[in-house]
């Protein structure tokens, strides 16, 4: 599974997030991560991101490229610095806050 969804609005000049989620395709966490992490995006950056969804048994050459060392592993690729978040991104706080959207979780 490899599912791309891009959100973007005309004439604005916020940045634009891109976001790439390796899962293992058919697990649950990975499901419920691709939900919140969709639902995640919506809320904080409709309009201003690129997601990919990438399932490691389809895309092994990428687990290399990408130096994926476990499911589920969020890469935000842009804008920089690059970030990498391991988990299932239940804790809405505590992934903004890595992801630099929010100073610390409360």
């Amino acid at each position: 599974m490899s599912l791309r969804h891009r959100s973007k609005k005309q004439g604005d000049a916020k940045p634009e997030f891109a976001f790439r989620l390796y899962i293992a395709e058919g697990t649950p966490h990975s499901m419920l991560a691709v939900a919140r992490l969709k639902a995640l995006c919506e809320k904080y950056f409709a309009g201003h991101y690129r997601l990919e969804i990438r399932d490691v048994m389809e895309h092994p050459c990428c687990i290399l490229t990408d130096r994926i060392l476990a499911t589920l592993t969020l890469i935000k690729l842009s804008p920089e610095p690059q970030l990498r978040i391991i988990g299932d991104l239940s804790e809405e706080a505590r992934v903004l806050a890595a992801l630099g959207v929010i100073s610390e979780p409360p």
